[in-house]
Order: C-alpha cells, then structure tokens, then sequence
C-alpha cells in the first residue's frame, strides 16, 4: 500500500498550501458603525445673561449631531423625550436649525422672576433625536443684585440706628456686603466698570462695618454718649427728673452766695445734736 502513503501526503500538502495562502492573502474591508452610548450630540452648551429680557445662547455640535433644538420652561426643566424617534415639545420653543447661536428675545424676568430653565437636544441625519441632552439655567441678575443689596443696607442702618445689638447687626452687614462684593467680582468684565467698583465699595463697606462696634464703644467711653440712654421707660424718666433737680439746687446755691448751703449743714447740726451750730466770730 505504498501508494496511499503517497496520497495522503499529497492531500496533507494540497491542505497546508491552501491554507497558508489564505492567510497570506488580501484583508477584506469590514466597515463597523460605533454609536457613543452617553453622547448628546453637542458640546459647549453656554448660556449668556444679556438682560431681563434676552439671553445668548452657544454650543457646538459633536459626533453625528447636525441640527439642534432648544427649549425653554420657568420653574423646571423640560420633559425628556422617551426615545429617539420623539420629538421634543414640553416648554416653549427657543431654536431649532443647525447654526451654533442664538438669543432668546421671548423670556422676560419682570413678568416671570423665577429661574428659567433651557435644555437642547441634537438631532441626526436621519432625523432621529439624541436622547441625551445639554442643559442650564439662569435666573434675573437685577433682582439678585438688589436682594444683596437689601442684605447689606438693612443691617448697616440698624446698626447705627439702635442702642443695643450693634455688634451682632454689624457682623450681619459685614457678611451682606462681602457677598455683595464677591457676586460683583464675579460679574466685572473690564477694570472700573460698575461691577469692579461696586466690588471695592462692598469691600469698603465690610471693613466699616467690623470696625463699627469698637468705634461706637470709644465713642461712648468718651462720653460722646448720655449715660441716660442705657435707660428706658419710667426709669429714664426718673433719672431725668432727678438730674433736673441736682441741677436747680446747684444753680440756687450760686445765686445765693453759699447762705443756702451753710443754713441746710446748720440744720443737719441741729438735727444730729440737738444744738445749734454757733458761727464763728
């Protein structure tokens, strides 16, 4: 049987080519589509307080994102959309398009002076929706602006208004007014425009206010202050009547020449001993 011999090693060769020339051969062209399973479809979502009556709005696009929609609700977020074939449509509309910018001329924070709230969804070439989305929120500068405004003064002008608790109002103004200077700071775009020296006024004005309590203690140690201010009521008025009448019996001795005050220290003699003070010849 030397002839199968022959043949099965002629079937082993045959086997070792065809599969050696195989692997030697041309790669096949596969072509794998990856789908970001987190993306948004867009990236540097910014929003800009213009006014109370309009806001810029930026982003860019990312991945297969080609068109954008942006929609805007007072008080919340709008909904999210339950799959990719659903159309955003909770809140009213601000954009829709595939620009990179835009404003939103349409809120007004003097008829809503809640936060407004924007979330943007991207939208593919085939018209299906990211489910994912970019968002943010701004609330009326102005009115912010003013309730620091109102924390800093009201305390400042009880402390210099009321005798008692100056040290506890100051330390309360104090803190309105750097929270006042910190949000201006934060708000300065160019040196010395209104934010930048409302930044050092507020800063001024806190340094004034811690020193204020041991101002107004070395005043009143001074005797800038009447001691019957620490009085009120039935007892002010007592101590008053009672200053008055030291005062007459004072002015009454001077115009009296003394008289008054040796016949009162004869009568107090008199009243000890039960003998009259001789005067002195």
């Amino acid at each position: 049987m030397k002839w199968l011999k022959w043949l099965w090693s002629f079937v082993i060769v045959w086997w070792l080519v065809s599969t050696v020339s195989v692997l030697a051969g041309p790669n096949p062209t596969v072509t794998v589509t990856v789908r970001p399973l987190w993306t948004s479809g867009l990236t540097n979502f910014a929003i800009t307080y213009i006014s109370d009556t309009q806001m810029d709005l930026s982003w860019q696009f990312a991945g297969d994102g080609v068109a954008i929609m942006i929609r805007g609700k007072y008080g919340d977020y709008p909904t999210d959309i339950p799959d990719m074939h659903t159309t955003p449509s909770d809140g009213y509309l601000v954009y829709q398009g595939s620009g990179l910018l835009c404003s939103d001329t349409s809120m007004n924070f003097d008829q809503n002076p809640g936060p407004l709230y924007y979330k943007a969804w991207a939208q593919r070439i085939d018209g299906t929706w990211h489910t994912n989305f970019d968002s943010g929120w701004k609330e009326s500068e102005e009115l912010l602006m003013i309730a620091l405004m109102i924390l800093a003064l009201v305390p400042t002008v009880a402390a210099f208004a009321l005798k008692s608790g100056r040290a506890i109002l100051c330390f309360v103004a104090a803190g309105g007014w750097a929270l006042l200077g910190t949000y201006n700071y934060t708000k300065a775009v160019t040196p010395w425009d209104i934010n930048y020296s409302l930044f050092w006024l507020s800063m001024g004005m806190c340094f004034v206010c811690v020193l204020l309590p041991a101002i107004l203690r070395d005043k009143k140690e001074e005797g800038d202050f009447n001691p019957l201010d620490e009085f009120d009521g039935e007892d002010r008025d007592f101590m008053e009547a009672d200053e008055t009448n030291k005062k007459d019996e004072a002015r009454l001795d001077r115009l009296m020449g003394g008289s008054r005050r040796r016949r009162r220290v004869g009568m107090s003699t008199f009243a000890r001993t039960g003998k009259e003070k001789r005067k002195s010849k």
